[in-house]
């Protein structure tokens, strides 16, 4: 398939930021977008003079960044829409990048949340993160999720044989570590 990646080398991509859609982050850049019609303008612009407001310059550059890689994600229909669109409409389709930009979260949007969302559940439960998590094709997870999931998920997805990376405390007990 032209390149393509297998099933059993492909690698998913994520980031730092991944759990936040940037909502308020796109709302300041996509008009600059559609002013200029040029990302790399738009990212110099908007680290040149703060837009974001940032509090340093290293959080100013990865936000610009990780917001622009989204967008880009976006039609320019789509970006346009983003600048008209109330808060709700901007989540939707800031989730709808992110699920374009890493492919996790769009697989995980896809196998998981649409099953739910057909058959009108309203709620995920732990076994849809486990198989979920028990899929040979992921490699590795980050766990961004409310502290007191994260040793339940830390198991489950060492037991899968998976490399994680826990961006929050493994857990507010201490016998739960060990």
């Amino acid at each position: 398939m032209n390149g393509a990646p297998t099933t059993s080398s492909r690698r998913y991509s994520l980031s730092f930021t991944t759990g936040a859609l940037l909502c308020r982050e796109a709302a300041v850049l996509a008009p600059q977008y559609l002013d200029q019609r040029d990302w790399d303008r738009v990212r110099d612009r908007a680290v040149e003079s703060n837009l974001l407001q940032a509090r340093t310059y290293r959080t100013g550059v990865r936000l610009v960044r990780e917001t622009i890689k989204r967008l880009s994600c976006l039609t320019d229909d789509e970006v346009e829409l983003m600048v008209e669109a109330t808060a709700a409409e901007r989540a939707h389709l800031m989730w709808v990048a992110a699920c374009r930009r890493y492919e996790l979260i769009g697989e995980f949007a896809e196998e998981v949340l649409r099953e739910r969302y057909l058959t009108l559940a309203g709620t995920l439960t732990h076994q849809d993160f486990d198989s979920f998590i028990a899929d040979p094709d992921l490699d590795a997870v980050v766990l961004a999720s409310p502290t007191t999931e994260h040793a339940r998920q830390f198991e489950a997805a060492m037991r899968s044989g998976k490399h994680v990376f826990v961006e929050k405390p493994l857990s507010l007990d201490v016998a739960t570590c060990e």
